[in-house]
């Protein structure tokens, strides 16, 4: 998912006019997710396949897929589960539904201006281009490669350590989709995430999450497995960029925390520290319990 704030939309009227008769829409759950304006398309991935003579918005992205060597398995693994693809205007630029299997692209960007007193002025909304919706879809794409081999952010992880599962997967497909687009080597586009503000905002959004969690009783006790984290690093051509590397996603430039989130950070270990207390005192008060 590209970071971004989330709003739910009105009501569909006919937002799924163009989506396939044939395909079960998810549509209550895509309403949350800002699926709502008048000229939405959502398409199941496996008819975008089969129905060549489908019109639709998604048909060329989806179709680009296909003449690319290193997104050919993507277009097979959205066909084999049949993933639906959204395109609509929701405020955001991509994201991938897990639970619904559906993989959502805006095809709209705005730009907001403000003026000498940080007074909003005007929002003006412009097409993106094909090469940035077709990098979100690749984006989102290996979202759903990653999810599928069993990697995801859970909060069965301590704070940190969610962080980390989130910012390798959110790295990883950056550097996915600027490797398939841009040909920037994949090793160099997961490190330059890690230096980018886009970081801080995902690392704020773990951190504050994981509060959120806590405070619903959820307390991490979930260990990582590495080697597991480290496969997300596999390419079609059988190699892994991360393993062939001299990455130890330990080391403080991955696994530790930004200057920026340090202030929040201190809470959440707080948090985290007070919640584990309580949780071993109440096994032991549990196993102290006289016996009748």
């Amino acid at each position: 998912m590209k970071f971004a704030q989330m709003f739910s939309g009105a009501v569909l009227g006919a937002v799924f006019a163009n989506a396939v008769a044939s395909t079960v829409l998810p549509i209550e759950e895509l309403k949350r997710y800002g699926v709502a304006d008048p000229d939405s398309q959502c398409v199941a991935s496996a008819e975008l396949e089969s129905n060549v003579a489908l019109a639709t918005k998604i048909t060329p992205l989806f179709r680009e897929l296909s003449i690319r060597d290193n997104t050919v398995g993507m277009r097979d693994s959205l066909i084999q589960s049949n993933t639906i693809i959204c395109l609509s205007d929701m405020g955001y630029g991509g994201l991938y539904l897990n639970h619904i299997n559906s993989l959502l692209l805006n095809p709209l960007e705005e730009h907001n201006y403000y003026n000498e007193n940080y007074e909003h002025v005007k929002t003006v909304v412009e097409s993106r281009s094909t090469g940035e919706v077709l990098s979100d879809l690749i984006h989102e794409g290996r979202h759903k490669m990653q999810i599928d081999k069993g990697v995801q952010v859970t909060s069965l992880y301590l704070a940190q350590d969610k962080a980390l599962v989130g910012k390798v997967m959110e790295a990883d497909a950056y550097a996915y989709a600027d490797f398939v687009t841009n040909g920037t080597p994949m090793l160099e586009g997961f490190k330059a995430w890690f230096s980018t503000d886009i970081r801080e905002s995902y690392e704020n959004g773990y951190l504050s999450n994981s509060i959120d969690a806590i405070n619903r009783g959820f307390i991490g006790s979930v260990a990582i497995d590495f080697d597991l984290l480290y496969s997300v690093g596999e390419l079609p051509d059988g190699t892994n960029y991360l393993r062939d590397s001299d990455v130890n996603l330990l080391d403080d430039v991955y696994y530790g925390i930004s200057n920026a989130n340090q202030e929040l950070w201190k809470v959440v270990e707080q948090v985290e520290s007070d919640a584990l207390n309580v949780q071993v005192a109440s096994k032991n008060d549990a196993n102290h319990k006289p016996q009748p």
